[in-house]
């Protein structure tokens, strides 16, 4: 279930959804009609299916606020939560990590106990001041390239640190190219593989762009 929408809608609650399918059971339904599966049809089946559904919402939810308790960020719970493999209802349309940060967030909002989070000024500020660092654009898309096969998501922090400071840089985005098509390929969830898609796209627009910029001003 998508408790967290990519698209920017408002967080879902879990525990009003849990409350609607435990009201639906409740009906004892012979047939379930719903908006993104087949219907669902017998009354076995569908006191089975919602009684997963619930069970494995609530315990992403439950996980999460006892490991906010417990005072673990929002990444070391999308790293370390997994659901028990007889909740395991799939992952095509929403994503468990998405669900586990949404709640985070949905309950203690954007701050992340990080000073710098207080402030106006984005990540992004300093990424001259890291690629000045490293003596260049050329190392930190060097080292992207090294991870782009196995670790594509550390791949694209670095990418987007040479991208920013020089949105130039084709060879950046080519890598970016790469990374976005590991992950494609390992990627099971239709809306993932939505803006994947759609990353790529634009990667290749901004290069064609980039190109035909270089050529006129080689022309003029």
């Amino acid at each position: 279930p998508n408790m967290y929408t990519l698209r920017g809608t408002e967080f879902r609650s879990p525990l009003p959804w849990i409350a609607s399918l435990e009201k639906v059971r409740s009906w004892k339904p012979e047939v379930l009609l719903g908006s993104h599966i087949e219907p669902i049809v017998g009354a076995a089946e569908c006191e089975k299916n919602l009684t997963r559904y619930i069970d494995a919402i609530r315990f992403v939810h439950d996980q999460t606020v006892a490991g906010m308790n417990a005072g673990k960020d929002v990444w070391t719970l999308m790293q370390e939560i997994k659901l028990p493999e007889h909740l395991k209802i799939g992952e095509q349309y929403g994503r468990l990590t998405w669900s586990i940060r949404g709640i985070y967030e949905g309950y203690v909002g954007f701050y992340d106990e990080r000073i710098p989070s207080m402030y106006e000024v984005p990540p992004s500020a300093v990424h001259d001041d890291l690629v000045a660092l490293a003596g260049g654009c050329g190392p930190i898309i060097d080292r992207a390239q090294s991870l782009a096969t196995d670790h594509p998501k550390e791949a694209l922090h670095l990418l987007e640190i040479a991208l920013n400071a020089d949105p130039s840089q084709t060879k950046a985005r080519e890598i970016r190219i790469q990374c976005y098509r590991r992950l494609l390929e390992q990627a099971e969830n239709v809306i993932e593989q939505g803006w994947l898609r759609d990353g790529i796209q634009k990667e290749e627009q901004a290069i064609k762009q980039t190109s035909a910029s270089t050529s006129t001003g080689k022309g003029s």
